[in-house]
């Protein structure tokens, strides 16, 4: 790899280690605003769904 692209590959590897998490917390708000995703009426994700344990 060329020296000069090092900066460029920390500096995205920094950017998805905290934007990742904060994006998986928003998952129900990122499926509502990217094309293809849940209407705003659909509360789907909101329902508790019993989990055998």
């Amino acid at each position: 790899l060329d020296e000069r692209l090092s900066p460029f590959i920390a500096g995205y590897v920094l950017l998805l280690a905290v934007l990742a998490p904060l994006a998986a917390g928003r998952s129900h708000w990122l499926a509502r605003i990217l094309p293809g995703g849940r209407n705003k009426d659909d509360h789907q994700d909101q329902e508790q769904v019993p989990v055998s344990v």
